[in-house]
């Protein structure tokens, strides 16, 4: 049975990646505390890739979420766990004993994808440096992202379900007020606690949402 044509890809896609990667590198050796907008750039990438596929494959009824799941988080937890591995390794043999509880904890966390609630539970900077520092704060984004992967094909299929020929319109509509009412919340939220407001997912979501209603 042929496969229906996939759609082009967007050659800027790879440019804003590199400029996001780029902001990154600079922050870590340049920005003496201040946040890089590398991460902010690569979540609105995720949202928007992400829900072009989506749409695309529900609308043509070809997504299985079973297939879906597998590809996706098998391709990101591939590289992962090798990384956490590393890491594992190297409190046994580098960090001392006093760090290993909080450690494991945070491994734990990243591979369940839930490292940013890990961190806001434990009050951990993400500008912090030496010692006290986690070796895997940078998980952080990768959790964000993981439980947008894991909940948005759900709520693409249940729009689906409902709305079926006006998909688009509908999704359009609940990506609009679901970014509003994130941005207000992330607005707020950094007011009372700043390193909250950083890693939580609800405060998030305006950024992986910004460029979803873009869709219809």
């Amino acid at each position: 049975m042929p496969q229906p044509p996939r759609p082009p890809r967007i050659a800027e896609i790879h440019g804003l990646r590199g400029l996001a990667l780029a902001l990154v590198v600079v922050f870590h050796l340049f920005g003496n505390g201040r946040v890089s907008g590398g991460v902010d750039v690569f979540l609105v990438l995720t949202g928007f890739l992400v829900t072009r596929s989506l749409v695309r494959r529900v609308a043509s009824s070809e997504l299985r979420l079973g297939d879906h799941y597998g590809r996706t988080f098998l391709r990101l937890s591939a590289p992962m766990l090798v990384v956490l591995a590393g890491t594992a390794v190297l409190m046994v043999t580098v960090m001392p004993r006093s760090m290993w509880g909080s450690t494991l904890r945070e491994i734990a966390a990243s591979a369940a994808y839930v490292l940013n609630w890990e961190m806001i539970r434990s009050q951990l900077a993400y500008g912090a440096a030496g010692p006290s520092a986690s070796p895997l704060q940078h998980f952080w984004s990768l959790a964000v992202q993981g439980q947008f992967l894991l909940l948005w094909p759900l709520v693409v299929l249940a729009i689906w379900r409902v709305a079926r020929a006006r998909l688009r319109l509908v999704l359009t509509l609940v990506v609009a007020v679901a970014t509003v009412a994130s941005f207000v919340s992330a607005w707020r939220l950094g007011i009372a606690d700043q390193q909250v407001a950083y890693f939580h997912t609800g405060a998030r979501f305006w950024e992986l949402g910004s460029r979803e209603a873009h869709l219809s």
